[in-house]
C-alpha cells in the first residue's frame, strides 16, 4: 500500500483541518511531560507545591489542546450564525 491510498482508506485524516492537526502536533509535548513525571520520575523529592503546579499544568495543557481541537467545529457553527 502506498501513501496515496492511505487517505482513501481513512478520509478522516484529510477532513479534520488545521486545528486537530495542530493539537496532535502539540500533544507530543504532553506525552514528553507525562514520561518525565511518571516514568523517569524527574520530580521526585520536590515540594508538594511544585507537584500541585505540575498537576495544574497537565490540566490546563489538556484543556487547551481540547479547545484547539474543537476550534474547527465551533468556528463553523459561529460562522453560520452570523452569516448574512
Amino acid at each position: 500500500m502506498d501513501g496515496r491510498n492511505h487517505f482513501k482508506l481513512c478520509p478522516c485524516f484529510c477532513s479534520n483541518g488545521p486545528a486537530p492537526s495542530k493539537a496532535l502536533g502539540q500533544g507530543s509535548a504532553m506525552v514528553a511531560a507525562i514520561w518525565g513525571v511518571f516514568v523517569w520520575k524527574e520530580v521526585r523529592g520536590l515540594e508538594s507545591g511544585i507537584k500541585l503546579l505540575l498537576a495544574f499544568m497537565f490540566i490546563f495543557f489538556r484543556t487547551g489542546l481540547t479547545f484547539v481541537t474543537l476550534a474547527r467545529s465551533s468556528r463553523s457553527r459561529i460562522g453560520s450564525a452570523f452569516s448574512v
